[in-house]
């Protein structure tokens, strides 16, 4: 399916935390070159000593020892050695593993549920999960079970009881049987959200509904899912947004946007940004050279080159002093000291993490 970002799932141990057995959230920090985890004071509670290291998923952790991956509880206590060549994000308490060249699906206690049979497999959604075999794709279920043979040259997940299929080139809709409910006939199908699906003919996109009816017909440049009754909308190369009756909430006027995250949205005006709200009117005057979505209440901003952070009514919490900061989650926001997020993840020399809290203390000072 389209905007899938690639890799995320490697570098989701720098933007935030899980909540660990005692529903205490645990974040990532790098140390002398290692990995462990800290609370929400800074303490060190898992001492660095991974080569990589993921947010907890419930009471463990997926870590990287050498170049194979395993697990760890929240003492730091492997439930499963290291041992695999790649180890997915678990979803509905299963995994993906790669054994050789290989996929297979482990449970949260490392016990194999389904062997390495399969070229790929992906999340679970709604009890089940794409798998490739031979350049064509099917579904199991959480039992392992193959429920719709491989067949289709790609397939997304499911979502509100239908999946998207690409038979020759075009898109259409399964069921959770493998029923055609909607036949190809799409250059492109997205997931069903709200009722609603984003798809497009003829290089324009519209939505559908679950009878495969065009509720809004292609019109757009490009289009978004529905998120609380609003969708972004692309027309010659500006933003806008439409309520699911297609009306022009907001006319397509902006060259730069986010989505839409606690009822503000940021866009460009000028060469500055602001945020607006879901009427349309500037919430926030446009005063910055970045603005990043709100999170627990708080949004990063830049100015001048550093990043601070704002909230709701524009008032600056944390005043810019990063070189690169990501949103607030579980109470604490990572920043960086020296470049990019980006490059501290590609591990670029002199690039550090640290976490600040909401009252503008830094919990963990990379410095150190």
């Amino acid at each position: 399916m389209r905007r899938v970002i690639p890799v995320f799932w490697l570098i989701v141990f720098s933007i935030g935390a899980a909540l660990a057995q005692q529903n205490e959230p645990y974040f990532v920090v790098k140390m002398n070159g290692k990995f462990g985890y800290i609370d929400r004071t800074g303490k060190i509670i898992i001492e660095p000593q991974f080569d990589e290291a993921m947010l907890f998923e419930g009471s463990i952790a997926r870590v990287k020892v050498g170049d194979k991956w395993g697990a760890i509880n929240v003492k730091g206590q492997f439930v499963i050695n290291p041992q695999y060549g790649r180890f997915w994000p678990y979803s509905e308490k299963l995994a993906s593993v790669q054994v050789g060249d290989k996929c297979g699906l482990i449970d949260m206690g490392g016990k194999m549920v389904v062997q390495p049979i399969y070229d790929w497999i992906g999340k679970f959604s709604e009890g089940l999960a794409q798998v490739g075999l031979k350049g064509k794709f099917g579904y199991i279920d959480t039992k392992g079970r193959l429920v719709i043979n491989p067949q289709f040259d790609a397939a997304g997940n499911f979502s509100e009881g239908l999946a998207a299929f690409l038979d020759s080139a075009l898109w259409g809709y399964i069921d959770k049987q493998g029923h055609i409910v909607i036949p190809a006939q799409f250059d492109f199908a997205d997931e069903f959200k709200e009722g609603r699906a984003c798809v497009k003919q003829n290089d324009k996109a519209g939505f559908i509904d679950p009878t495969g009816a065009l509720t809004i017909p292609p019109q757009f440049d490009q289009a978004w899912n529905f998120e609380q009754g609003i969708a972004m909308v692309k027309v010659g190369g500006k933003y806008g947004f439409i309520d699911k009756n297609g009306t022009l909430l907001i006319n397509p006027q902006y060259r730069w946007v986010r989505t839409f995250s606690e009822g503000l949205c940021a866009v460009q005006m000028g060469n500055k940004r602001g945020y607006i709200d879901t009427t349309g009117h500037v919430a926030i005057y446009p005063y910055f050279d970045d603005a990043g979505n709100f999170f627990e209440g708080y949004a990063r901003v830049k100015i001048d080159n550093q990043y601070g952070f704002i909230d709701k009514t524009g008032k600056m919490m944390i005043p810019p002093q990063f070189d690169h900061a990501l949103g607030f989650h579980n109470g604490l926001a990572a920043v960086y000291y020296g470049g990019h997020y980006l490059d501290f993840i590609d591990g670029k020399s002199g690039v550090r993490m640290g976490y600040v809290n909401k009252t503008g203390q830094i919990v963990w000072n990379p410095r150190n």
